[in-house]
């Protein structure tokens, strides 16, 4: 009996031993450095070392000091024997569980969809499903830290640049680990047609993109290709952190933008009277905060048609002997638009057809067609029909308000304007009521963190008859580009009473979700996940005291989820709305935005006041404004001020914010503030003069010293321009100074920056001009700079209709480097309807400093035909 029993031990304890903590390997695979979440727990191999399928199930864990905060358990899944790799989206559902003691951890985890910041251990523990035996476990230690955004300082957003090599600057992620330094490459992109700034950046290939830098600030170099006159360029800065020989994403800038403008040569242009809409870029196609197609041809003639058209092309080339140094332009590449438009009684439709040979698979598509119509034009013939007729009315008005008095006129006014707004035809109270009608390629804008600047191809309606609004856009957001962009449709709407610039209310909606299988994602890449979002929100307006006063509201609620594939979660933390309302997942999250805002106009002193208040959650992201900064509470007052006949204006802002909203999301609290004040005198007969000085601060409350922060970077530009007779000859004088200077704690990364440019141009009656430029740059940070510019052009123009010029810049840092560039410019109008702008540079660069490591000789070759025909 002994021996029966003894025998059964022993089988017993060999069963067992199968399947004991070696019967599975478990390999844990690192999350990408400072990165950390639920589904992160899953990322895996399992080994499974017997030779039969097992049902399994996983128990996750995660520590801090020794105590567990959270444990979460999966539903089984069949392990068959080999090797497995395992994440989030095997299996069914997760449950998960928070430790009563661990402060607000499930609401960080909830809200944000990451861990707070801190060293944690997690373990990962694999059990039989029929007994809960353990088979195997592995456990692993990381660390998570939360970074804000990079945010651009300088230039400032929408701003206007004038240096022929202008400084960027930037204030830096925080907190930044101890013993990492930050790597920034800045990016530029040239935005064309009716791009976008976030479009730009999606699409085009970069004008410039620098290598990896550590310093914020940087001056353009001089290597790189010559920014375009008049041109709009989207700006973007991406933070990394270099791990071994791999450098990790960490942070990216809200895209911004500015327009380029060389002094000399705009007034080269004003005074040749050429046409400023060049290259493809429309300035006159972008308005504050909308997007609008840009019309060919003016139908608001005195005297209308009942069938007007015309058309408006660009087509542009350019050819090189090499590529440009610092950029992903092609050597050869044109660009075609064509903006073929017509007017039914004057209500204007346009056709948008932009083509470029550059245009890359590799990104979002940079070609696009659209059908639509322009709601400005139609809108300023309208305020014109409604001002004739109100100026016919004039004297039945004033009968009106003798007889009932005074008190009665903005009522009887106001009357009056309806019924001139109902004698209108049909069509034009009709289509007047459209603030955007498109089909093909549109850039729909909601409100700054709901809808803005992303492309939609398919639909994009705004329709305000009387008090009732609505809106929708879709359905295709992003194309498939393989292991970079899942396919991803976008359905957006808006509905509410109220006229869009008067007192109104409006909900919003937005439904987004990318395609799973619509492209090949790489194993290795664990970042690229398909998305989903869902946010509702609401927006108003009210105007008071004739529109003097507004007051302004906004609110929405943003449901994300980071990974579609991911399992469903199980939790007695999440909120019970949430549940009902979404199909959450262990990579969701749910967080909040709002802002409030007013504004009074005073009509006697030509004052506007504003301010401004705003909350972002640290999780609240939407699909259709991707790039805004979250985690931020902010305060905004501003004061514009006009005088002496609007020949003198002034404006001072202050903004000042903080992030780390949800305490212990991040290792400390960043504090960040920018003052701006600006002057602009136009006084005749005197100088005229721009000033633009705009300080930014930056700081933490981390006690550690190797963490602290406190950086200040100032900025200020000065320009002042005054024309003159010599000799009774047309001559300019121009003066632009800008200068930089970033402070850091303990000194680290200082920098000094400053240039002065003067500028001279003669303009004789003989249709020849002389212009001349002198140039001193001056830097101080990670080495010291002196650089001299000089720049010398000459023209003429021959019949009245043929201009050409011919100059050359020199650049020239002693014992650092050299260039020198030669060019010839043509600009001639033939046929009466056609335009053709060549030019041809020659570009030499030397370099000193590394043994001419980055030499370049290089010929280019421009062109832009136009055609303009109405």
């Amino acid at each position: 009996m002994k021996k029966i029993i003894l025998t059964l031990i022993v089988s017993i304890t060999f069963i067992n031993s199968s399947f004991s903590q070696d019967s599975v390997t478990v390999i844990l695979h690192q999350p990408p450095p400072f990165q950390f979440n639920v589904s992160s727990l899953w990322n895996m191999t399992l080994i499974n070392n017997t030779n039969e399928s097992i049902n399994v199930y996983l128990f996750g864990t995660a520590s801090s000091h020794k105590t567990e905060i959270v444990n979460a358990t999966t539903s089984g899944i069949l392990l068959p024997p080999g090797t497995k790799n395992i994440n989030a989206s095997q299996f069914q559902t997760i449950d998960i569980s928070y430790n009563s003691n661990s402060g607000n951890f499930s609401d960080i985890v909830q809200q944000t969809g990451s861990f707070p910041a801190g060293n944690y251990e997690y373990c990962v523990t694999v059990k039989r499903v029929d007994n809960n035996a353990e088979l195997g476990s592995q456990c692993e230690d990381v660390a998570v830290e939360n970074f804000s955004q990079v945010e651009l300082s300088s230039p400032m957003n929408e701003a206007e640049v004038n240096d022929i090599y202008p400084i960027f600057s930037w204030l830096p992620p925080t907190p930044v680990p101890p013993g990492n330094r930050l790597n920034y490459i800045l990016n530029v992109y040239e935005i064309l047609s009716r791009q976008t700034d976030y479009d730009a950046v999606q699409s085009n290939p970069a004008f410039f993109q620098s290598p990896y830098i550590q310093n914020t600030v940087m001056r353009y170099p001089a290597v790189s290709r010559s920014f375009r006159n008049d041109m709009r360029y989207a700006i973007q800065v991406n933070a990394y952190i270099k791990v071994d020989t791999g450098y990790y994403l960490i942070s990216q800038s809200d895209v911004k933008s500015f327009i380029y403008k060389n002094l000399t040569a705009s007034l080269i242009d004003t005074m040749y009277g050429k046409t400023l809409n060049r290259n493809l870029n429309k300035p006159g196609s972008y308005r504050e905060n909308d997007y609008y197609p840009t019309s060919g041809g003016n139908f608001l003639a005195t005297k209308q048609k009942a069938i007007d058209y015309g058309v408006n092309t660009n087509i542009y080339f350019e050819a090189a002997n090499k590529p440009g140094v610092y950029s992903e332009l092609l050597k050869t590449f044109s660009r075609i638009d064509v903006v073929p438009n017509f007017a039914l009684y004057g209500i204007p439709f346009g056709v948008n057809i932009f083509y470029a040979t550059d245009n890359s698979s590799s990104r979002q598509n940079m070609n696009n067609f659209s059908f639509d119509f322009d709601p400005n034009d139609l809108k300023e013939m309208v305020k014109t029909k409604v001002e004739e007729k109100l100026s016919s009315m004039q004297d039945e008005i004033e009968k009106k308000i003798r007889d009932k008095g005074e008190q009665f006129r903005s009522g009887i006014e106001e009357q009056a304007k309806e019924s001139a707004m109902n004698n209108l035809s049909f069509p034009l109270k009709l289509f007047s009521q459209f603030r955007n009608l498109g089909i093909g390629n549109n850039y729909p804008q909601y409100t700054d963190y709901t809808v803005s600047g992303v492309s939609v191809t398919g639909l994009n309606l705004e329709f305000n008859p009387g008090i009732f609004y609505m809106a929708f856009t879709g359905p295709l957001n992003n194309r498939a580009v393989d292991n970079t962009t899942f396919k991803r449709n976008l359905y957006s709407g808006r509905l509410g009473i109220g006229k869009y610039d008067d007192s109104h209310f409006y909900l919003t909606g937005l439904y987004a979700k990318d395609d799973y299988g619509s492209i090949y994602v790489d194993p290795n890449n664990v970042q690229l996940t398909p998305k989903s979002n869902q946010l509702f929100g609401a927006e108003g307006q009210l105007s008071l005291l004739k529109e003097k006063l507004v007051l302004k509201g906004e609110i929405a609620v943003s449901f994300l989820t980071d990974d579609t594939q991911a399992a469903d979660v199980e939790s007695e933390s999440l909120p019970s709305w949430v549940k009902n309302m979404f199909d959450p997942k262990v990579s969701s999250r749910v967080d909040g935005f709002y802002k409030v805002g007013v504004s009074y106009d005073i009509d006697q002193t030509q004052t506007k006041i504003k301010a401004n208040m705003k909350m972002v959650g640290p999780g609240y992201l939407s699909l259709g404004s991707p790039s805004k900064p979250n985690d931020l509470m902010e305060y905004e007052f501003s004061v514009d001020q006009k005088l002496l006949s609007n020949q003198l204006t002034g404006k001072i802002s202050f903004k000042t914010g903080w992030d780390n909203l949800l305490t212990g999301y991040k290792t400390n609290t960043t504090y960040n503030s920018l003052l701006n004040f600006s002057i602009n005198a136009r006084f005749k007969n005197y100088p005229t003069l721009s000033i633009n000085y705009y300080p930014v601060f930056l700081s933490n409350d981390a006690s550690d010293p190797l963490a602290k922060l406190s950086t200040v970077n100032q900025n200020l530009t000065l320009v002042t321009s005054y024309p003159v007779k010599i000799l009774k000859e047309q001559n300019n004088l121009s003066l632009l100074f800008s200068w930089n200077n970033s402070d850091n704690y303990q000194g680290l990364n200082n920098s000094y920056n400053w240039s002065l440019t003067m500028s001279d141009m003669i303009y004789f009656k003989s249709k020849l001009f002389l212009s001349a430029s002198l140039g001193l740059l001056n830097g101080r940070g990670f080495d010291t700079l002196t650089t001299y510019n000089v720049n010398v052009s000459g023209g003429f123009t021959m019949l009245e209709v043929w201009q050409n010029a011919l100059g050359f810049n020199v650049t020239s840092s002693p014992d650092k480097d050299q260039s020198l560039q030669i060019y010839f410019n043509s600009n001639a109008t033939f046929l009466k309807y056609f335009t053709i702008d060549a030019r041809l540079e020659k570009n030499i660069y030397d370099d000193y400093q590394f043994s001419g490591i980055n030499d370049t000789n290089e010929l280019i070759f421009k062109s832009t035909l136009s055609m303009n025909w109405k």
